[in-house]
């Protein structure tokens, strides 16, 4: 019974918990995002750290959104303005 459920969580709870951690990203930074140390993680992982740095040292000041809507309501809120506003998508 044990190795039966065993392989049942091997098959499906284990397999989804690997594609979760593959594809999302850790809160914390790490040198390495995954335990593999093939020449392809490797180099996108420098690739990484790499515009980490630029961003830290030349963006300094920037303003990150995660979202496209989030620079428009951003920008909308800068506005210092008296009626209506009206955005025609254009």
């Amino acid at each position: 019974m044990k190795s039966f459920a065993k392989a049942i969580l091997d098959k499906t709870l284990i397999r989804f918990i690997v594609y979760v951690s593959k594809r999302t990203v850790p809160l914390e930074p790490r040198r390495w995002t995954t335990p593999y140390l093939d020449v392809l993680t490797v180099t996108h992982n420098n690739a990484v750290q790499d515009s980490a740095l630029y961003v830290e040292e030349k963006m300094a000041r920037a303003i990150p959104f995660h979202e496209k809507s989030g620079v428009r309501d951003h920008v909308v809120r800068q506005i210092k303005f008296e009626g209506m506003c009206l955005e025609f998508g254009v």
